[in-house]
């Protein structure tokens, strides 16, 4: 598996950070929310580590709009 970071790994943190901040939560609220930390959030936005699809799902619940995130 691939460890390179692509221009499309970049964009994915930055909008999940722009949603979170939509949202109006703090990394911490929204790790809970989503089933996670908040430092799992800051490497997400860090683009150190993805989502995994549970997460994602909780996101999406969360009033999180995929599609934008991943596309």
């Amino acid at each position: 598996m691939s460890t390179e970071k692509t221009e499309e790994n970049f964009a994915i943190g930055e909008r999940i950070k722009e949603e979170r901040d939509r949202l109006g939560l703090t990394q911490e609220e929204f790790g809970t929310r989503v089933g996670t930390t908040g430092r799992t959030i800051i490497k997400y936005e860090l683009n150190e580590t993805s989502p995994k699809a549970g997460n994602l799902i909780l996101m999406h619940r969360l009033g999180v709009d995929i599609w934008y995130v991943l596309t």
